[in-house]
């Protein structure tokens, strides 16, 4: 088996970059005392890719989960408090998780005004993945 010690579980039915995104806002829920906290830090506490996890954390705060300052001692922080952001807005601010881009039994787009058979199901299936990320916050997830 290779590397399975150091390899974390990947999260079911979310994307890597919703996954990278909610660990990254977990970590600074867990550390929101100590104000901005630079994407290297961040990138390098979780072993994410330090490109990729910055441009995933721009997003985030061009979406309004958080803020970011940028320049020395610039950073990001949570734009709200941990009670106040669920994680279904962390994985919605960097995925379309409602529908998927194309058809699941086919090379079209998803259209749900001329659904396929699988649609519906999809749809369903999707509701029950959010709705208890919805209901829980990111303060619910980092112990507070």
């Amino acid at each position: 088996m290779r590397n399975r010690i150091n390899t974390p579980a990947r999260l079911p039915l979310l994307s890597q970059t919703a996954e990278h995104a909610l660990r990254a806002i977990l970590y600074l829920g867990r550390n929101q005392g100590r104000g901005l906290i630079a994407a290297t830090e961040v990138a390098e506490a979780l072993g994410a890719p330090p490109n990729y996890l910055a441009k995933t954390l721009r997003l985030l705060a061009r979406k309004g989960v958080l803020r970011s300052v940028r320049g020395p001692g610039g950073g990001f922080a949570l734009a709200r408090p941990a009670t106040a952001i669920s994680a279904a807005a962390v994985v919605e601010a960097v995925d379309e998780v409602s529908a998927p881009a194309n058809c699941l039994l086919g090379n079209r787009g998803c259209d749900p005004q001329n659904p396929c058979e699988a649609h519906a199901r999809w749809e369903e299936l999707t509701r029950r993945v959010l709705r208890p990320m919805e209901d829980t916050s990111i303060a619910d997830l980092v112990g507070e």
